[in-house]
């Protein structure tokens, strides 16, 4: 063979070779995804630990409280502001004990003051009184009502009527004064308002 066809085995042989052999392709090299908060949303610094999930929106409030977290029992007050309730007299625990008629005639008298229907209040310890007429406490609540009332003299002269059956009962007594100063004040007496409630402080 001549030196040319040697070139050309040794060439083919070379090709052969290089035609069988798989060529192997690098694998890719995955670059870790870095996330982007939303412009929205705020990562917490690291280290941090998270607390617990605030309350829903949509979640009911106990029973008996407001979404604001104010007591129901606190909302629905007297809507008749300007009529004051009744306080019985100091140290004086219940009023007097009564027939089951006297009792509800007085708690229909309290009812409708606290309604602002004083007349009516009135006429209905009027009815009590024909039943016990010597009663001072019913003299005294049928002051207090005249009083609210704005009727300053017939109020005055009712504290008076009660005191004069009231003897022994200081603490009515002295609610009587009192009753009979703020009917003074009523009325532009100062100095008699005065009289009046150093009367109160003498009963002892």
């Amino acid at each position: 063979m001549t030196q040319k066809t040697l070139m050309i085995g040794a060439l083919a042989l070379l090709l052969g070779a290089c035609a069988q052999a798989p060529r192997k392709t690098p694998a890719p090299v995955e670059t870790p995804r870095q996330v982007t908060p939303m412009k929205s949303e705020k990562l917490p610094p690291p280290g941090h630990k998270a607390g617990p999930a605030p309350p829903r929106r949509s979640e009911a409030a106990p029973p008996g409280v407001t979404a604001s977290g104010i007591s129901t029992q606190t909302i629905g007050r007297r809507k008749y502001a300007d009529v004051a309730a009744y306080q019985p007299p100091e140290e004086m625990q219940a009023a007097p004990v009564y027939t089951p008629a006297i009792t509800g005639l007085l708690e229909q008298a309290q009812a409708l003051e606290t309604q602002g229907r004083l007349s009516e209040a009135a006429a209905k310890i009027e009815r009590a009184l024909d039943q016990a007429p010597k009663d001072a406490f019913l003299w005294h609540r049928l002051a207090q009502i005249t009083l609210a009332q704005n009727n300053a003299p017939q109020a005055e002269e009712l504290a008076e009527r009660s005191n004069a059956h009231a003897a022994g009962d200081l603490p009515l007594q002295r609610a009587n004064w009192r009753l009979i100063a703020d009917a003074r004040r009523m009325r532009g007496d100062q100095q008699g308002a005065i009289q009046a409630e150093a009367h109160a402080r003498s009963v002892r």
